[in-house]
């Protein structure tokens, strides 16, 4: 169910480049590593660990927008444009990054146009990912989100045939929060489903018994 990260992805320029020229940081769980409203230009490439990007609505409410990888980028919006960051990035677990500045990723892409390319990708790909999450939102119900999303969550039993969990239990408000919606809207779907005997709760896990269910019924 889970699918590959963007690291495994073709068409990645090598992480040399980044550790080369770029200042390493590390960032705790919570941290912020980018505000918004900040005018600061760096690209990150992330090492490893993982980081959420939210965005901030006109009434002052965190709306979550993406969960970005080892092998990715972010920031690039702001290189590229000379403009105040839109969104802010906090470091989800403990992560490490590369951070190479506006003139020095400039200089990259003006010696080698496969760096610009791979850029334009990157940037195409989270295009595309806006994109589908804007037509989720209007497209789909909550309970076909919060569906989709334990789907996505779920990975393969060891040890196990044609079993799913997701280890740890999921945070509910957490997914909520990626859902654009509300606690309560996702646990009274969970709680639903663990009615109808598709999930089955346990202390460590949460047993996804009948997965072409959640796959079949969220989907448009």
């Amino acid at each position: 169910m889970q699918g590959d990260t963007a690291a495994d992805r073709p068409g990645r320029p090598r992480q040399a480049i980044f550790e080369e020229r770029g200042r390493f940081k590390a960032f705790e769980p919570g941290e912020e590593i980018i505000s918004a409203g900040d005018e600061r230009t760096d690209i990150y490439f992330i090492l490893d660990g993982e980081v959420k990007v939210i965005y901030l609505s006109a009434s002052g409410k965190d709306i979550w927008h993406n969960l970005l990888g080892p092998g990715t980028t972010f920031g690039e919006m702001a290189a590229l444009t000379g403009r105040a960051r839109n969104a802010s990035v906090i470091a989800s677990q403990k992560t490490h990054v590369a951070v190479v500045s506006r003139a020095e990723m400039i200089a990259l892409m003006q010696a080698d146009p496969s760096i610009a390319i791979w850029l334009l990708t990157e940037m195409a790909e989270r295009l595309h990912q806006s994109n589908e999450m804007v037509r989720s939102l209007v497209a789909q119900s909550v309970s076909q989100r919060v569906r989709a999303e334990l789907a996505r969550l779920a990975a393969p039993v060891a040890g196990a045939l044609d079993q799913f969990a997701i280890e740890p239990p999921p945070n509910l408000s957490e997914i909520a929060r990626r859902l654009n919606t509300d606690r309560e809207n996702v646990s009274r779907e969970v709680s639903a489903l663990t009615t109808r005997g598709i999930l089955r709760k346990e202390p460590d896990r949460l047993m996804i018994l009948d997965a072409e269910f959640l796959t079949s019924t969220s989907s448009l």
